[in-house]
């Protein structure tokens, strides 16, 4: 089952997203988040309904959470100022996002996250400035749990997994599945 959320941002900006949830009253002992990056799109973006699914049969909670709105535009009532705004696509701010391809970008956000986990990238993602693996390494390297950090490549493929929707999920439920071995 899908359950629909609303979320809003530290900015006031309300942003959606679902809760794949195998039963009303099942607690997941393991619950998957996914945020989208600049442009991510739950709705044209099949492989997160592969992910929710794979990770509902086997006992896991998975809730999916987009940034910007992918949407050209979106009218937007802003939590924090009462006021309504215009979000999407056609009005992406890199700014809010804080992503840096380049090695002496500023990644002092990075620095600050204290969760270790699993970072991934298809290999021909084209928002990394040419080379996804190496975006991944740099990001994961400012990371101050780098070394407990998973890192997966999904080959031949760009950022919406094309062709590769059931690699795709079976990787991230297989390193689930490690990680939950070694509790």
């Amino acid at each position: 089952m899908m359950i629909r959320l609303n979320l809003p941002t530290k900015r006031g900006v309300v942003l959606n997203g679902v809760l794949f949830k195998q039963e009303q009253a099942r607690k997941a002992d393991t619950v998957i988040i996914a945020i989208t990056g600049i442009h991510g799109n739950f709705y044209s973006n099949p492989f997160y309904y592969n992910i929710g699914d794979s990770l509902n049969g086997a006992g896991m909670d998975f809730i999916y959470a987009q940034t910007n709105n992918a949407f050209d535009r979106i009218k937007n009532l802003n939590v924090n100022t009462g006021k309504e705004e215009v979000i999407g696509s056609w009005n992406e701010r890199f700014f809010y996002t804080n992503v840096h391809t380049a090695r002496d970008g500023d990644f002092s956000q990075a620095e600050k996250i204290s969760h270790s986990g699993a970072l991934l990238v298809g290999t021909y993602d084209n928002f990394t400035d040419g080379d996804p693996s190496e975006f991944l390494r740099n990001l994961n390297a400012h990371l101050p749990t780098a070394k407990e950090n998973k890192l997966i490549f999904i080959e031949g493929t760009g950022h919406t997994y094309q062709m590769k929707h059931h690699e795709l999920a079976d990787k991230i439920l297989r390193q689930l599945q490690e990680w939950n071995s070694i509790r």
